[in-house]
Parts: C-alpha cells; structure tokens; sequence
C-alpha cells in the first residue's frame, strides 16, 4: 500500500473513530461507512471496517467470553481476508486470526471459532436458501412499514449481520435490495448519484455471487440502472440549461429590446425540444413551437424558421410514433389560402366604395338614406363571409392534425403566446409567489396550438381577477386529464390543475375549499415522488397549506406546513445554502408570527429572508424580492408601534421599486409602497399626509387596472381613503369611500358572497357610523360583517377576524349604554382570542379585549374590577412589547388606568399615570411632535388637575391640548377633539366663575359639534354641551336662555330614546 493511500485511510478513519461514543453506536456506525464504502468502491476502507468490526466483536467475546461474539470476529476477519489485495494487510489480518483462534482457546476451554464460509453445505441446500432469505427479507419489508427507522439502515445492519454469519446468499440479496433501493429513489428525486449507488451494490452482489441466474439478473440491473442514470443526468443537464437560458432571457427582458430575446427564446426552444424528445409529451413539444414562434417573431432568423419544421417532425415521431416520410409542414399552402381570402376583402372594399357611394350624394338627397342602407348591408354580407373563411381555414388545420394524428378524446386548444405555455421557469402559476410569474409577451401574435397548455389558460382569467372563470377553465381541464390518464390515476398534471383550483379558490376567499384541493394535489405528489421524498413540488404544496391556514387565521397550522416546507427545501438545496425559495419561506414564517402577535421573532424570520436575499442577488441590487423583505420589515417595525422605523423601511423599499420599474412607472408594487406610507403617516398622527399617499397609490392602481375597472387594489385604497378621513373626523366623506370600496368588492366577488374583504368593508362602515353616533346602524353593519365570517370560517369556529367583530359589536352596544351586553360580547371575544393564542399567550389581541371589559366595568361604576383588567392587559402588553420599551399601547393602558384611579377620587395616583402615559408618547412621536395620543394625555391632565381643583393648572393643560388639536387637524377645522377641548375650557372657567368665558366655550363647542354631527343631529355630545349652557345660563342669572337650551337637550334626548 502506498504513504499516500495509507494516510488517506488513516485520514478518514480517524474522522469516524471521532464520531463514535458507545460500542453499539460503533457497530451501526461501522456498518454505515461499510455501505458508504461499497458505494464508492472503495475496497481498502471497506477491508479496514470488516477487520474493525471484527476488532469489536473480540473485544466483546473477550470480556464477555461468548463464543458467538468469537465467531462473528473469525467471520469478519475472513471477510476482509477475502477482499484484500494488499500484502500487508493480509499478513495483519492473519496475525489477527490467530491471534483470536489462541484467545479463544484460553479463555473458552479450547474452543475454536467456526469459518462457517468454509462449509459448502453449513446453510443447507441452494433451494432451502432461496426460501430461507425471502423469508428474511419479507420480514424486513414488514418491518420497515411498521417502523420509522430508515430502509436504507434496516438493510445495512442486516448486510453486517449476513457477513456476521458468514451468510453468503443473504449478503448478496441484501446488497441487490439496497441496489433495487436506490435504484426506486433514483427514479422517484431523479438525483443522478442515487443510480450510482444502485450500480454499485449491483456490481458488489455479482462479484460474490455463485448461480449463474441470479448472475444475468444482475448484470441486466447494472445496465438498466446506468441507462436510467444517463437519461436521468441528461434531463438534469437540461433543467440547468432551461434556468441559465431563463435568467439570460430575464436579463433582457426590458421594454425596448425585443431583438434581443430572440436568441434566449430559441435557447430554451431547443432545451424543450430535447426534452419532448426524452418524455414523448406532446405538451414539450407544444412549448418549444411557442418559444420558437416568439424568436421568430422577434428576428426573422432561418435556422429558426427551420427548427419549427423539426419540432413538428419530432412531435410526430415521438409522441405519436408515426414515421413521417413525406413533408408534413403546408405552411405554404395556409399563406396563400389566407392571401387569397385577403385579396376577396380588397376587392370587396374597393367595388362598395365605387358602386354604393353615399359621399358621394347631396345631404338633401331622397336616395342617400336607401344608399346608406344597402352600403351597411354590404358591409355586414363581408364580414359574414369573413368569419366563414376563418372558420374553414380553422377546420381545414383542424382536420389535417386529426389526419396525421388520429381523433383526439379532446381538442386541447392553448394560445400560443408563451404566459399562456406555462413554462415553469418563466411563467410559474404552481408557485403562490407572483413574482415567478414574471414573462410578458407583448410582442407574439395570439394564436392557438393542439396539445396545448389549456390548465394554464385558467391562469389568465387568474391574472384579470375573473377567479370564476378561472375555475370553469380549471375544471374542465381536470376533467380532460382524468379522462386522459385514468380517474384513479396519480399523475403530474392532474396534480398540478388540483394545485390551480386551490390557488382560484383561495382568491374567491373560499379558503377551505382551497385547503381541500391542495391537500388533493399533496397526496398525489406523494403517490408518485414518494412518501419520504424530498421534492420540490412537495415541499411547494406545504407551502400553499400554510398560506391557507394563514388566511383562514390558524397561524399555527400555518407556521407547522411552512417549517414542514422549509425543512424539505433545506435538505434539497442545503442547510447553508442561500436559495430564492428557503429565502420566501422564511419570508411566510415571518408574517405568521406577526399574524400569532410575536413581532421579535416575525423581524428574525424576516431578516434571515432579506439577508440570504442580498446574497443571492447582490447587497446593492436593486430586486424586487430585496423590496418584498423591507416592506415586510416595515410592516412588522410598525406593528411593534416603531413607526419612523418603519417609514425608514418602506421609503427604502420604495425607492428600490422606483429604480427597477422606473420613477414615473405606473406599478402595483410602486402603489403598495405608497399605500404603506400612508398608513405609516396615519399613525405618526399625520392623517393629510396619509391622505396624500393613499390618492397617489389609488391613481396609480387606476392607470394600471383601468379608471372603470373593479380591482381589489383599487377597492383597498379606496376603503384606505375612508378609514384616513375618518380619523379626520370626515366622518360623511369617510362612509363615502367605504361605501364605494364595498359596492366594488361586490362587484369582484358577487352580490351575495361571503367574503371576507366584503365583511370587513361591513365592519369599517360600522365603525364610520358609529363615531357618527348612529350606533344601532353600526349595529346592524357589525352584525351583518359578523355573520358572513361565521359562514367564510364556520359558525363554531374560532377565529382573529370573528372574534374582532364581536368586540366591536361589544364596543356599539356599550356607546349605546348597554354595558352588561357590551361585557358578554367582550367575554365571547376574550374567550375566543384565548382559544386561537393560547390561553396562557401574550398576545396584542388578548390585551385589547382585557383593557376593553375593564373600561365597560368602568361604565358600570365597578372601578376596582376595572383596574384589575387594565393591570391584567398592562402587564401583557409588557411582556409583548418589552417592560422598558416606549410602545402606544403600553401608553394606553398607563393612561386607562389614571383614568381608573380618578374615577375612585385618587386623583394625585391618576396624575402619576397620566404623566407616564404622556412621557412615554413622546419618546413614541417625538418632544415637539403635534399628535393626537400626546394632545390626549394632555386633555387627560388637565382633567385629573380640575378634579384636584387646581383649575388653572387644569386651564395651562386643556390650553396646550387645543393648540396641538389645531396644529393636528387646522385651526378652522370642526373636529371631535377640537370641540371636546373647547367644551372643557368652559367647563373649569365655569368653575372660577367666569361664566361669561365658559359660555364662550360653550358656544363655541356646540356650534362645532353641530358642523361635524348635522344642525338637526340628535347626538349624545351635543346633548352634553346643550346641558352644560343651560347650567351656566342659570348661574348668570338668564334664566329664559337657560330653559332654552335645557328644552333643546330634552327634546334632543327624547329623540335619541325612540
């Protein structure tokens, strides 16, 4: 043996020894690098494990003094006796043996191990051995049903029990079973090492094997398995080629430059080609025609033109098994029958123009009307005769592809123009994520082909919102594929139309029949790939179950398909492996622990996602995936209440869309960016900035869908609009936009459907109505919201968005002063939350619904059960956000709870919370920031300060809180909070007796209470200010006026009481 070999087998010796902790983990071990080592034909170290196993099994017999251990050492011993070609191996394996031989002696009475292998008649007869090992190897087949353990380690530790046993007929059937083995997962992952390895333990069982049958059986496996190999390895080579093609094609694939996707196109027409060839599917050779029409359409090359005429020879040859000798292509023929039918119309134009002329009469003319009659009539009699041309020439193609192919159970008719092919690499509408979908051909000639790609036809009306039609489309193609291949069938393309009707259904929001479907497409993956295989188009179908669950709100369901996807996607591209596809996983994982509340571990997912990202495609490319992940960032820094941190994020992923599809391009991406500005500016308090950026997005949205056009896009940024003027206080102007957004979703999703985008639409108008004070139509609004999610998600089922409108039913019913129903919608909703979270989770949602009951507590005067609520949800949304972090929620709470304490007269503890509250939303929103929440704490002060009756104090507080109201919304403007400031003025000036101010203010609130509720409104805030005038009327002393406005506020209550 050389130095070298000798180190290089040391070398990997010594990285096993490294592994091994126990004696059995040695032996299973062992065995493992047995088999690696017959794999790799690597018989220097498949000597050295047989005479370390034998090595083991001495040292067992030596302290146990077993005789069997001694025997399976002389068996293994010979083993490696037996393989070894090397000198001085062989010299040292046979010191070893009688080292052991005079061992055995001493320690077991003399006794001598059996060489069983030296026994021609030990295992009997060759009959009685064929028996014997099926029976072994029956009960291995059983066995591995039954048990999780892996095949593959069954059968390598019962190939070291065989050479244990000296049991030559089971050694070799174990080694063709790990062969077949191999050879089964070969076929299932189409991974080309696997048919080495079948090779391989073929080739080991044929080397030890004596009858001359089993001889020949083997030998036709090794070649079967290398034939699959290099078949397999060529289709391998052209899924690379089709991705290198794919990304040449994408990276010129920019307006303007046509020509030069003719070369790519081609490239990948070529790829198809060989593959039609390889699988004998039509649909290959349908797709390669369509690539090579789009070259040729954008450069009129001649070897093109030519490689159309071999596609259509192949495709007879191959799929239809037809030797077609003579030419096959009329290309000829069809153009001049279509310049013939081109011709007639000339002529026919030319001789109406000549022979009915109305132009050619006087205006007043009796005979022009007759003229203008019989001119029509031609017309029409043209475009009759036209479309019968048409559909002759159509027939005529029809009935020459039938000739050469024979009648079809279906005329499968597809466009031609490639988004419709549905080629995987640049139209992919397997995946959920829309930027796979990304090749649009403006520049080919719609047409139509046979054998076409009609499940991808579905994919259009997908694209254009019609998810109905899609539906049909779909359907009609599961039903063709069913026909084609059998109804039982387990076949890649019904897969794939199951996977599409998941995908249509999910967009009409029918998210369990879409689960129903994919799960479908899932199980038939599993059929043909295998139950343990590892696929992407397996790992794809766990994926779209995740996102269904998400959307149906079981995020945890959701977040288990997702890591069950991810672990899959790791193994078939590697753990440290940066891979667009592990990069979206960890993207969704993301946005389910957003939606379970934990925003920390959401921005881990969603860094990790952006991270492997930048390495895929640069740190500084501009990509629209890098986009995706910012965006998401942002998404997930506001809802931990970090709003600049969030505007840093979305202005970054904006800028980054404006590079990729330019600045004044009119893009959905472009649009979401500016919507999420928009919302980010809407909490920052700035609601006319919001403004701005939500009518900049919906404009977009209406260049890009069309101005009359109902689009889900567009209906968001319409009700997006609504929820901005409502916190303007607009509210006429907000109902306005929620009523538009809600006719255009039914528009989309039917008059009569449930859906969830319509049942929140429901619930905003509920919401409008209500801050209007017309809570039984809220009322009626959240009811109707709430009864078509029990019908989208199920009436007992606990759900986010169910359990949201029963607190805003509990929220309308305690405005309408019905605190005790108020509380047990409360309850059903905390019940609920507790149930979807977990009863002991921290969760944003469960902290809501706990500060909610304790404020209806608070209205029915139980102030101490009040507080323990808001402590429960203080506590919560501490744990959420962090004890030491600044977040709007946790100021809330601070300030409900100085509202608590006030209520029970501790006004010195309520100010303590109030200036909590107020210091922390500074740090939110910044010192010298006007925003709503701090102009609040203020107000709040000012109140606890009255309370205390330091009433100046309590005038510096409501002072500063208007001016900040004003700055907020605008000095001329009529605003709730504007007024409500207004009215507490003259409430404290009424207490230092200036009565004549504190009717000022009075006035002065009233006048803007009616502007925002209507002069002729009954609203319970105006009642509260026509009281409070009546009552300062009289302390001056006018008592006429006074009754005035007392009559006015109980004709008013009386109002609001019917």
């Amino acid at each position: 043996m050389s130095d070298i070999n000798t180190t290089s087998l040391a070398d990997k010796l010594q990285d096993l020894e490294l592994c091994l902790k126990s004696q059995h983990e040695q032996e299973v071990s062992y065995g493992q690098a047995l088999r690696e080592a017959i794999v790799h034909m690597d018989l220097l170290i498949e000597v050295e494990v047989l005479k370390s196993l034998g090595d083991l099994h001495l040292h067992k017999g030596k302290l146990s003094k077993d005789a069997a251990e001694f025997d399976k050492a002389a068996a293994l011993y010979a083993a490696a006796l037996l393989r070894c070609t090397d000198p001085d191996m062989g010299q040292t394996l046979e010191h070893r043996i009688g080292y052991m031989e005079k061992l055995s002696k001493q320690l077991l009475q003399g006794y001598s191990p059996h060489f069983r292998w030296l026994l021609s008649d030990y295992w009997g007869t060759a009959d009685s051995n064929v028996l014997r090992v099926a029976e072994i190897c029956d009960k291995l087949d059983r066995s591995d049903k039954k048990s999780k353990q892996c095949v593959e380690e069954t059968y390598t530790e019962t190939l070291v029990t065989a050479i244990e046993n000296s049991d030559m007929f089971l050694e070799v059937e174990v080694l063709k079973s790990l062969g077949d083995f191999y050879l089964e997962k070969g076929k299932k992952t189409s991974h080309v090492s696997q048919f080495s390895k079948a090779a391989a333990m073929y080739k080991k069982a044929l080397r030890s094997c004596e009858d001359s049958v089993t001889k020949q059986t083997l030998g036709h496996r090794i070649r079967y398995a290398e034939k699959i190999r290099k078949a397999v390895k060529m289709t391998g080579d052209l899924d690379t080629a089709e991705q290198n093609f794919a990304a040449a094609l994408k990276s010129v694939h920019v307006k303007g430059h046509h020509r030069e996707e003719a070369e790519p196109l081609y490239r990948l027409a070529k790829v198809y080609l060989k593959r039609g060839i390889l699988s004998k599917d039509g649909g290959d050779f349908t797709k390669a025609a369509a690539l090579c029409n789009a070259a040729l359409v954008r450069s009129r090359r001649d070897d093109i033109q030519k490689a159309i005429q071999d596609i259509t020879k192949s495709f007879v040859k191959h799929v239809l098994d037809i030797e077609q000798k003579e030419h096959i292509d009329e290309t000829e023929k069809h153009k001049l029958m279509l310049n013939e039918d081109r011709n007639y119309a000339e002529r026919e134009i030319k001789r109406i123009d000549e022979e009915i002329d109305p132009y050619s009469l006087d205006e007043d003319d009796p005979e022009l009307r007759e003229v203008e009659k019989k001119r029509v009539e031609a017309i029409k009699t043209l475009f009759e005769t036209i479309v019968q041309q048409r559909k002759t020439f159509i027939a005529g193609l029809v009935d020459e592809c039938i000739e050469v192919m024979g009648p079809p159970p279906f005329i499968n008719l597809g466009e031609t123009i490639l988004p419709a092919m549905g080629i995987k690499s640049l139209n992919n509408f397997f995946s959920e994520d829309p930027r796979d979908d990304w090749y649009y051909d403006s520049v080919t000639p719609h047409g139509f082909s046979f054998d076409g790609a009609m499940p991808h036809a579905c994919n259009t009306w997908i694209k254009l919102g019609d998810q109905r039609k899609a539906v049909g489309y779909i359907e009609q193609s599961l039903q063709m594929m069913r026909h084609i291949y059998g109804e039982n069938t387990a076949h890649p393309d019904i897969a794939y139309s199951l996977n599409n009707l998941g995908a249509a259904w999910s967009h009409l929001g029918d998210h369990r029949m879409a689960i129903s479907y994919y799960e479908q497409s899932l199980q038939m993956k599993r059929i043909f790939y295998g139950d343990n295989t590892e696929h992407p188009d397996i790992a794809d179908s766990l994926n779209n179950l995740g996102a269904a669950w998400r959307k149906l709100g079981d995020h945890r369901k959701a977040i288990s398909y997702y890591e069950q996807s991810l672990k899959m996607k790791r193994i078939i591209y590697g753990d440290n492996t940066a891979h667009p596809d592990i990069a979206s996983l960890l993207n969704n994982l993301g946005t389910a622990w957003s939606n379970l509340g934990d925003h920390r571990k959401a921005i881990s997912f969603y860094e990790q996602s952006l991270k492997m990202k930048q390495i895929i495609y640069g740190d500084n490319t501009a990509h629209p995936d890098i986009t995706s992940s910012l965006n998401n960032l942002g998404v997930a820094w506001r809802k931990l209440g970090d709003h600049r941190k969030a505007i840093i994020y979305y202005e970054q992923s904006l800028q980054m869309r404006q590079i990729i599809y330019g600045d004044n391009t009119a893009h959905p991406n472009i649009a979401n960016s500016l919507n999420n500005l928009g919302t980010a500016c809407s909490d920052l308090g700035d609601h006319r900035k919001a403004i701005s950026y939500y009518e900049q997005s919906l404009k977009m949205k209406q260049i890009i869908y069309g101005d009359n056009t109902a689009h889900p896009d567009i209906a968001n940024s319409l009700n997006n609009l609504g929820a901005a003027w409502r916190k303007l206080v607009d509210h006429r102007k907000a109902i306005s936009y929620y009523e538009q957004s809600l006719k255009m979703k039914q528009i989309i999703y039917g008059d009569n459907t449930a859906h969830p985008d319509i049942a929140d639409s429901l619930n905003n108008l509920g919401a409008a109505w209500s801050d209007l004070g017309d809570h039984r139509k809220a009322i009626n609004y959240y009811e109707q919201s709430l009864q078509m999610k029990r019908i989208i998600y199920g009436e007992d089922t606990a759900h986010p968005d169910i359990a949201s409108s029963l607190n805003n039913l509990g929220i309308a019913w305690r405005k309408l002063g019905d605190h005790r129903k108020a509380i047990s919608y409360y309850e059903q909703s905390l019940k609920m939350k507790q149930i979807i979270y977990g009863d002991n989770t921290a969760h944003p949602d469960i902290a809501n619904s706990l500060n909610n009951l304790g404020a209806a507590w608070r209205k029915l005067v139980d102030h101490r059960k009040a507080i323990s609520y808001y402590e429960q949800s203080l506590k919560m949304k501490q744990i959420i956000y962090g004890d030491n972090t600044a977040h709007p929620d946790i100021a809330d709470s601070l300030n409900n709870l100085g509202a608590a304490w006030s209520d029970l007269g501790d006004h010195r503890k309520a100010i303590n919370y109030y200036e909590q509250s107020l210091q922390m939303k500074r740090i939110i929103y910044g010192e010298d920031t006007a925003h709503p929440d701090i102009a609040s704490s203020l107000n709040n002060l000012g109140i606890a300060w009255r309370k205390l009756g330091d009433h100046r104090k309590a005038i510096s507080y409501y002072e500063q809180s208007l001016k900040m109201k004003q700055i907020i919304y605008g000095d001329n403007t009529a605003h709730p909070d504007i007024a409500d400031s207004l009215n507490n003025l003259g409430a404290t000036w009424w207490k230092l007796g200036d009565h004549r101010k504190a009717i000022s203010y009075y006035e002065q609130s009233l006048k803007m209470k009616q502007i925002i509720y209507g002069d002729n409104t009954a609203h319970p805030d105006i009642a509260v200010v026509l009281n409070n005038l009546s009552v300062a009327w009289t302390d001056y002393g006018d008592y006429s006026k006074a009754m005035f406005y007392f009559e006015l506020k109980e004709q008013m209550n009386q109002r609001m009481s019917n």
